[in-house]
């Protein structure tokens, strides 16, 4: 799944992604790769094997199948913050998309931005499950929720 932000100021000497997923459920095997795009140009990337933590507990509070096939729930407070961090090249000018691309290896639960002017968009079956170098926004459908992650860049 991917979500593309346009940034309100300019990017520095590096870039910063922080996604949250919920350790709920998760595989011992499960391996997760995080890309950070900027105008849709890999800046940098992350590989996690989410089977090697030790994960807080945390316990499902509800449920709700959404509309969409997906769904919702609520968890008790505990969040396991994934980071993938850049180094970039130039400054990059206010404006500019930044988009966070997670691919899992297993099915996992995420914080997702409700009310967000940004769309998430999620792979076309069959795709690849490797980060590409440059996004293709043929390769992607639109996805029923939008993906939370917070950004921080020097600058």
């Amino acid at each position: 799944m991917s979500t593309t932000y346009n940034t309100n100021r300019t990017l520095g000497d590096y870039i910063q992604a922080t996604f949250n997923v919920f350790p709920y459920d998760i595989t011992p095997s499960t391996t997760l790769q995080i890309g950070i795009y900027v105008n849709d140009e890999l800046a940098g990337s992350q590989s996690y094997n989410l089977g090697a933590y030790k994960l807080p507990k945390v316990d499902l509070e509800s449920l709700k199948p959404a509309t969409e096939g997906d769904e919702l729930a609520t968890f008790s407070p505990s969040v396991l913050s994934i980071i993938a961090a850049a180094t970039l090249k130039s400054n990059v000018a206010s404006g500019a998309n930044v988009t966070l691309t997670v691919i899992a290896s297993s099915p996992i639960w995420s914080q997702i931005s409700q009310g967000s002017a940004a769309k998430t968009v999620e792979g076309k079956v069959g795709l690849s499950i490797t980060l590409s170098e440059a996004l293709n926004p043929a390769d992607f459908n639109s996805a029923p929720n939008t993906l939370c992650f917070e950004v921080s860049s020097s600058g």
